[in-house]
């Protein structure tokens, strides 16, 4: 009887999430932890990040998914990039303004934040709002797309940028979690 209680509950909480847009919630309701990935690094630094720091997952997907090969991604990333795209969100958050800390996660793409991250900045007000950026990438560093994200962000308080690239990647969840913990939210 234990086991049939504990399978219902399991699967009401996957059709909440699942209704949620891929949102799942901890401890702390003024914290978001948005984020864009096509690999699964970024979704796994977001999850990283979670656990030190609590708050709700969001997951920025699109409406027309993007391809599984890495030449077609960088190709509709260039053209997204030169024609100043906003790729539509497949899922929407409907409390936003509950939160008062956005952790913005994505990989970076041709040097830069993919158009869907422009999409959600667009689409929500961060004005006012702390944004602690978060970054995967497949070498070298987040400078450009951070300076990109100043320039979309004017009014938020941008407090801390961290890329974790390849190299690293089997760190991860021990250099995120690092600076989740050191960072004064």
């Amino acid at each position: 009887m234990k086991k049939i209680a504990s399978i219902i509950a399991i699967a009401a909480f996957a059709i909440m999430a699942t209704a949620c847009g891929d949102r799942t919630s901890t401890q702390s309701p003024n914290i978001l932890i948005a984020y864009f990935s096509l690999t699964g690094n970024t979704k796994a630094a977001a999850e990283y990040i979670q656990a030190v720091v609590g708050g709700e997952l969001f997951t920025i997907r699109t409406v027309d998914e993007y391809p599984e090969d890495i030449q077609e991604v960088i190709e509709r990333a260039r053209y997204e990039l030169a024609s100043d795209a906003r790729p539509e969100l497949a899922y929407s958050l409907d409390n936003f303004g509950d939160f008062d800390i956005i952790f913005l996660g994505y990989p970076i793409w041709i040097n830069t934040v993919p158009m869907a991250v422009r999409t959600f900045i667009d689409t929500y007000d961060l004005s006012g709002k702390t944004v602690v950026l978060f970054s995967t990438s497949g070498r070298g560093d987040n400078t450009q797309s951070v300076a990109y994200l100043r320039d979309w962000l004017p009014y938020a308080n941008i407090i801390d940028a961290f890329n974790v690239n390849r190299e690293n990647i089997g760190n991860s969840q021990l250099l995120f979690t690092e600076w989740a913990t050191n960072l004064e939210l």
